[in-house]
């Protein structure tokens, strides 16, 4: 198992983006010094947020914060700013350059919806790895499934063995043919190997919706968005211990990529067997005198 805490950019890290500062197509606006209308919305580069307008006003949020209603990031940081679920959306292609300024031997994307990547790394201009990979996932189990089962594409990328240069740049290209391309989180970081994951893990769900019945047993349904949990059990050799208690340390209220099978998505269980979110339990387990083993509890954002 291994998790990969993101490191965090600031916008001179963004070398370049498809989406543009201020998107026009999800109907973000640059601030002017106008009357702005109820339910307009301003993209503030500078901070990288964006407001809703509630009232009529001349003033920006700065000013006058009661006028306005934080929606979150903008459109094109929403997949770098990893304490939400929010999305970045724009039309294909999706591309991005990023210069960490620091070293980085892993690179991931959740919550994409996406028919093909493309991962180059280049140092100093030169290429030093690329990764093409097909995200369209078919498995079909009967002749109806394949005719007619849908088309369904892998949510997450992961690369865990990039080479680690320390002036590396990584550039990604996600491409989706009769749509727009989503991405919920993309990130670079350093992986940290805890240990061997131990069968039967537990994937689970943390279910927000209202469901609400009256006397005569009549129902009312308000969904809402669960939130995905993992219970991991990890075996590691006794030299392993100070790191995994190490990364309980670091990763306190941090959300990270935590992923029971590696970096391998291909296989049937990746997806149920990876979370990106925070621990909230993470125990160690002196067991013997070789290994130690550690229940990992995780909660997805």
């Amino acid at each position: 198992m291994i998790v990969i805490p993101p490191h965090a950019l600031a916008p001179a890290h963004l070398l370049a983006c498809s989406i543009p500062e201020v998107d026009a197509s999800t109907g973000e606006k640059p601030w002017e010094a106008r009357v702005w209308a109820e339910g307009e919305i301003l993209a503030v580069p500078e901070t990288q947020l964006r407001y809703k307008c509630l009232a009529p006003t001349q003033q920006p949020p700065s000013v006058y914060p009661q006028y306005w209603q934080l929606l979150g990031h903008t459109n094109r940081w929403e997949m770098f700013r990893h304490l939400s679920n929010a999305a970045s959306v724009t039309a294909s292609p999706l591309t991005f350059t990023l210069a960490p300024m620091r070293r980085f031997n892993a690179f991931f994307l959740r919550g994409v919806d996406a028919h093909h990547v493309t991962v180059v790394i280049t140092v100093n201009g030169a290429e030093v790895r690329r990764v093409e990979k097909s995200l369209i996932a078919r498995r079909s189990r009967t002749w109806s499934d394949y005719y007619f089962g849908g088309q369904y594409t892998e949510p997450s990328v992961v690369l865990h063995d990039l080479p680690p240069y320390s002036g590396a740049q990584i550039t990604v290209t996600l491409t989706r043919a009769g749509g727009p391309v989503r991405v919920e989180q993309a990130a670079v970081g350093m992986s940290t190997w805890l240990g061997h994951a131990a069968w039967t893990p537990r994937n689970d769900a943390l279910n927000f919706s209202n469901m609400d019945r009256d006397r005569w047993g009549g129902i009312t349904l308000d969904p809402i968005k669960s939130a995905p949990t993992l219970r991991v059990r990890v075996v590691m050799p006794k030299d392993n211990a100070v790191k995994y208690l190490r990364v309980r340390q670091q990763l306190d209220a941090v959300p990270a990529l935590w992923a029971a099978l590696d970096g391998d998505t291909s296989d049937g269980y990746a997806e149920p067997l990876s979370v990106f979110g925070i621990y909230r339990r993470m125990p160690l387990d002196p067991s013997n005198v070789h290994e130690a083993t550690g229940d990992i509890e995780l909660e997805s954002l």
